[in-house]
């Protein structure tokens, strides 16, 4: 089993974003599950999209599920793709389970052990940045972790209703 870690300290640009998060603090080394640390990162990315003037997202738990799968998914049969091995794209999966959405966007990583750390691999990726920026108001989460490659890996998708 891997357990997951609260961090200590980081130095980065989001620093600043991070400290205004009480939750996020700790001066001691936590365990916390996977749908704790899905929550934080949530609880970060919608204290950024507020400081760039956007709505925090809700959380959609229909497509959190989608991205728990696909998540786990990737584990289980250690690839790393927007695309499934049965050729099925994100918004396949959404419809498949019965997400209503106008508008989606999804982003994935892998490798990285802090809500902290996921967030910035995203934000420094213009593409990744775009998408958590965009006129989305619902996001689902979900992580895996397991003996693949990476070890963990997140899907996050986006959703405007």
């Amino acid at each position: 089993m891997v357990m997951l870690m609260k961090p200590c300290y980081f130095q980065h640009r989001w620093t600043v974003v991070w400290h205004l998060i009480p939750s996020f603090h700790s001066s001691n080394i936590e365990p916390y599950s996977p749908r704790d640390f899905e929550a934080m990162t949530i609880e970060l990315l919608n204290a950024i999209r507020v400081s760039y003037g956007k709505e925090p997202l809700t959380l959609n738990m229909a497509a959190a599920t989608v991205s728990l799968n696909h998540s786990q998914s990737m584990v289980d049969r250690n690839y790393f793709a927007h695309i499934n091995l049965e050729g099925l794209t994100p918004k396949d999966r959404l419809r498949a389970a019965d997400v209503p959405f106008r508008n989606y966007g999804e982003t994935l990583t892998a490798g990285v052990w802090t809500p902290m750390d996921v967030i910035t691999v995203w934000m420094n990726s213009p593409a990744h940045r775009e998408i958590l920026l965009g006129d989305f108001n619902s996001a689902g989460l979900g992580l895996a972790t397991g003996d693949a490659s990476y070890g963990i890996y997140f899907t996050l998708n986006l959703i405007l209703n």
